[in-house]
């Protein structure tokens, strides 16, 4: 007892009340299993966007792809538009029946496991950056430049580094000038797919067994703010002139092409994440859940 017990106690205690009230060890071990569930989910979504970060490296290295995303827009997206959900999720409630959960085993349960780098690399980050790659193509393909001519290019154009032109497989001529424009509008519809892609997955990686139709989409005000600031200020760095030219490097991307990667990726992470949800919930003590499935 931290009020009315001994010094001596208070020192050789594992555990000290300092209200004397026992039913605030109830309420801090809630706030114990909050915390750590809420640290979980930030690494998880933060730890997503890697996978759409890094696949324009490697197509870019092995097909010699042009580029789809330059270095400023991934330091932009890293370390400004990201950073506000990701402490949002520290403000999440509880998920329901977050007490009915056995202790975790300190020694191997931690902040990250298989499961959750399973879910981050191989299913999350996979559905981003394939989304974003579909766009990819799609957007060279309204410029006429066919998904074979991009990855067949050897590095050689878009840009082109001693600024020859570019003839597609139809005779049409893109110069210097209108391959960085074409480069320029597809890096910038990658940064905004890439913010969009985020925007879906955090609505649903806010809990990990309870489905959010029961958590509730909106019960987080701090995550609603910062959707809305990280929409309003990846925009601005994509679509104000000056900035979008001289800092990003990038031009406008089609907007209608932004929204249909928002809608692909909800669509495509909430049927996902859902499902895990619900075998979860129904089939805990499973091999899968627990090594596969279950973060």
């Amino acid at each position: 007892m931290g009020l009315n017990g001994t010094d001596v106690a208070r020192e050789a205690a594992d555990l000290v009340l300092l209200d004397d009230n026992f039913a605030s060890i109830v309420v801090g071990i809630k706030e114990g299993r909050l915390l750590f569930n809420n640290l979980k989910k930030s690494i998880l979504y933060t730890l997503t966007h890697l996978i759409p970060e890094i696949l324009p490296v490697f197509l870019w290295f092995f097909t010699g792809a042009p580029l789809a995303i330059g270095a400023i827009p991934v330091i932009m997206f890293d370390l400004w538009t990201e950073m506000l959900p990701a402490i949002a999720l520290a403000f999440e409630k509880e998920e329901y029946g977050i007490m009915q959960v056995p202790p975790r085993n300190v020694a191997t349960d931690k902040l990250t496991s298989t499961p959750l780098l399973l879910y981050v690399y191989l299913q999350a980050g996979m559905v981003e950056a394939g989304v974003n790659l579909l766009f990819y193509f799609i957007v060279f393909q309204d410029f006429g430049i066919s998904p074979q001519e991009v990855i067949t290019m050897n590095n050689e154009f878009f840009p082109s580094p001693t600024g020859e032109t570019y003839i597609n497989q139809n005779g049409r001529e893109y110069d210097a000038k209108q391959q960085e424009d074409i480069l320029g509008t597809i890096q910038g519809t990658w940064y905004m797919g890439m913010v969009m892609g985020q925007v879906a997955h955090i609505m649903f990686c806010r809990t990990s067994t309870v489905s959010i139709f029961v958590h509730g989409f909106f019960c987080n005000n701090y995550i609603n703010g910062s959707i809305v600031l990280e929409i309003l200020m990846a925009s601005f760095a994509t679509y104000c002139p000056g900035w979008q030219t001289e800092v990003m490097m990038v031009r406008n991307p089609n907007s209608l092409y932004i929204f249909y990667i928002f809608l692909m990726n909800f669509a495509i992470l909430g049927l996902m994440t859902e499902t895990r949800k619900l075998y979860s919930r129904n089939y805990p003590d499973t091999w899968c859940n627990k090594n596969i499935w279950g973060w």
